[in-house]
């Protein structure tokens, strides 16, 4: 239960309340884990004073439904405080630190949060509409249901952050880091990708905004990403101990030939996160060289691949001891499955890499684009 003393002092006003801190040094954390009834902070109180109000130590606050309207609240600190269905709207947090803290359901219009460090805070359903959140820190800030129509998040740090079921309408994000998001339901709509003093452009998905950001404002990035297409060999294999250096010398031969090597070892079981992955490797290579010696992973891996990448071809080539696998007919109806090319020991693919393996793929990348402009 809260010290009774010390919520009359402060619901009298925000000057009374920093003398008293002033003159009580050691008091170094105020108790005001307050219950029933609901702390009134209301703005003639905070705002009587052009003081800026001294909660510093007051980490574990209880200040549910608290009336904190227009409250200035700048540099204070809290740790698992509870803001529950509190009003904050129109005050003052910039450079706060609420870190851990319940704010879920908290009335939050159009407060300043600049650079307000907000790890791990919940903000479930809260009113963060017109927010300033420039700056901040939500890093695994559970934001879930909550309103963020038009705040302002340019350069905040969003890391593993929630936020299922928000809106985003118009919010600004530009600058923002946005790591491991969480936007299953949200709403995203008219995002502001861009900042101020320049045309605006708006997209309709957080994620995808920051990256066509950095595409239009980056010429160095566009010239990295084009070369990545234009470079970039995704190798798919199996490769036993016994063939490691047909990996090794296979990579290192594209290199020396201007190439960009990606190479897939499938030793492990596959799961989700390597097929989503290699799916996104294929979308951009240039083409793909497939060992089917010893196939196992890698028919499974091609069969999301090649049906839908009629533009990319693939180069199989296997051991000349083994058979090519029955499931590999799947494939052959496909004109980009290039023919396969066997080798009988790892310098002869080596050694033949231009002639078995980039000859017949530049020859279909020159037909397929022959094609393409005719029918233009």
């Amino acid at each position: 239960m809260a010290d009774q003393k010390q919520v009359e002092i402060l619901s009298s006003g925000v000057d009374k309340w920093n003398i008293w801190r002033e003159q009580n040094p050691a008091i170094v954390e105020p108790d005001l884990n307050q219950e029933a009834p609901y702390l009134n902070l209301c703005e003639s109180l905070l705002m009587s004073s052009r003081s800026k109000i001294d909660l510093k130590g007051s980490a574990r606050a209880k200040l549910s439904g608290a009336n904190l309207f227009r409250a200035q609240m700048q540099w204070t600190a809290f740790y698992r405080a509870d803001f529950t269905n509190a009003t904050f709207a129109g005050g003052d947090l910039s450079d706060a630190t609420i870190v851990k803290s319940d704010l879920s359901g908290a009335n939050l219009n159009g407060v300043n949060l600049t650079n307000a460090n907000l790890q791990g805070s919940r903000f479930a359903s809260a009113d963060l509409s017109g927010a300033i959140l420039r700056g901040c820190d939500l890093t695994e800030a559970d934001l879930s249901n909550a309103d963020l129509r038009s705040a302002d998040l340019r350069g905040a740090k969003l890391v593993r952050t929630n936020l299922s079921n928000a809106d985003l309408t118009r919010c600004r994000i530009y600058g923002a880091a946005t790591w491991g998001l969480n936007v299953k339901g949200a709403k995203q709509r008219s995002i502001v990708i861009t900042d101020d003093g320049g045309p605006e452009i708006t997209v309709d998905d957080i994620e995808i905004g920051q990256f066509l950001y950095l595409m239009i404002d980056n010429i160095q990035l566009r010239r990295v990403i084009d070369g990545i297409t234009s470079k970039l060999v995704l190798i798919l294999g199996r490769f036993t101990p016994k063939r490691k250096s047909v990996l090794d010398s296979l990579r290192d031969r594209i290199a020396d030939l201007g190439y960009i090597a990606v190479v897939f070892d499938f030793e492990k079981p596959e799961n989700r996160s390597t097929d989503e992955t290699v799916a996104l490797l294929g979308r951009m290579a240039k083409f793909i060289i497939a060992d089917l010696s010893d196939a196992k992973s890698v028919l499974q891996e091609l069969r999301g691949l090649v049906p839908d990448l009629p533009n990319i071809p693939v180069q199989p080539i296997i051991v000349s001891s083994q058979f090519e696998p029955g499931m590999f007919d799947f494939y052959k109806h496909y004109p980009w499955m290039l023919p396969v090319s066997r080798y009988a020991k790892p310098r002869d693919i080596i050694n033949g890499l231009e002639s078995k393996v980039i000859a017949p793929v530049e020859a279909f990348l020159a037909q397929r684009g022959t094609a393409h402009n005719a029918r233009r």
